[in-house]
């Protein structure tokens, strides 16, 4: 019963202290639903409105009505967020951690724009992977219907007496479902990915992690087309491209028994290619936060961010983007005060956030 979370106030803290409709997805629960992907993890999780569209497509959401564009959900992946600025939403099909790899999901059912931004407006999903520390070699296969195939590896090891390794990857091939016709739907997709991670403990008050990876995948899709003839639509056969990877560090220092500081940063590219859109995108993030306690019933926690991002559009059949490349910074700082009012049975929580946008 013993559940810490991280993501409703951006410091552990037990489940049963958080003021907010919170829902842990642990590993031992990944591991007995048999789920093979983070899409059908969460439908383990209440409230969370799960939809798959065809072999590939995930439309995911909290509040609110469900698609494959909804953009009101903020998804994170150890802190680092994956959504892409094309839409403000996330691309699930290329989400695909080794699921053996994932620690526990913390969902939370509600706004959290005073801590994460503008983003977290019906919700926040932090998918937390296990520390390399707690990983072992692993060789995985999956096989089922519809012809679908998914091999999994990882090894850990040691570097020293201070520091942990861990390399793993996975690669899924899944033929085109059924349409009601019981005829391939030809939504068939492949997708490879590689990760790799490094925790360090030089001292008993530093800890410093880094982390890194790619994918590349492919996957056929229909698409709904407008026309000017009637019935002015028209049924259209496309192959999407995607890529992609991230590196990612990140320095946590314990100054007391109340007080902790982190130093995050990343890289995160994306490239997808298809009717629809064709783009790519590159976001380096920064992001400093700092808990404190002030006298005896002070919990402080503020912080600094800052996210430069650069975009850069190809027209298509569907769609064009104007002006086609951008560059912008986002600057942000946030503060949030937890007060004891009555220890142990009542607090009250102030928060404030402000963003400012450079194009």
């Amino acid at each position: 019963m013993n559940v810490q979370v991280v993501s409703a106030a951006k410091q552990a803290q037990r489940l049963s202290d958080t003021a907010a409709a919170v829902f842990v997805i642990g590993r031992d629960d990944i591991r007995r639903s048999g789920v093979t992907s983070v899409p059908e993890a969460l439908r383990l999780a209440p409230g969370v409105q799960v939809a798959r569209i065809d072999g590939s497509k995930w439309a995911i959401s909290i509040r609110g009505f469900n698609g494959r564009y909804a953009n009101k959900l903020l998804v994170l992946v150890d802190g680092r967020s994956i959504y892409t600025p094309a839409f403000a939403g996330v691309y699930w099909e290329v989400q695909d951690l080794l699921i053996e790899d994932i620690e526990r999901i913390e969902v939370i059912r509600g706004p959290g724009a005073s801590l994460w931004g503008s983003n977290a407006v019906n919700g926040v999903i932090n998918i937390l992977t296990r520390r390399a520390a707690d990983t072992g070699n692993l060789v995985s296969v999956t096989a089922g219907s519809p012809e679908q195939t998914v091999v999994g590896v990882r090894h850990s090891g040691a570097l020293g007496a201070d520091a942990r390794y861990r390399l793993s990857g996975k690669y899924l091939k899944q033929e085109g479902l059924l349409d009601a016709r019981e005829r391939d739907a030809e939504d068939g997709w492949r997708l490879g990915s590689g990760n790799v991670r490094l925790d360090w403990t030089p001292s008993g008050r530093d800890s410093v992690s880094l982390q890194g990876g790619l994918y590349d995948g492919a996957m056929r899709q229909n698409l709904v087309v407008p026309d000017f003839a009637p019935p002015y639509s028209r049924l259209e056969r496309d192959e999407a491209h995607m890529s992609g990877g991230h590196l990612q560090g990140r320095w946590e220092r314990s100054l007391s028994d109340a007080s902790r500081l982190s130093v995050q940063l990343y890289y995160q590219s994306q490239r997808r290619r298809d009717a629809v859109a064709d783009f790519g995108v590159d976001t380096v993030d920064l992001d400093v936060q700092h808990t404190l306690a002030l006298g005896e019933r002070n919990a402080l926690i503020w912080g600094l961010a800052y996210r430069h991002y650069r975009d850069d559009y190809r027209a298509t059949a569907l769609s064009s983007m104007t002006p086609a490349k951008l560059d912008y910074d986002l600057l942000s700082a946030f503060v949030q005060d937890r007060i004891d009012l009555v220890p142990r049975e009542l607090e009250l929580t102030l928060g404030a956030r402000d963003r400012k946008s450079v194009v």
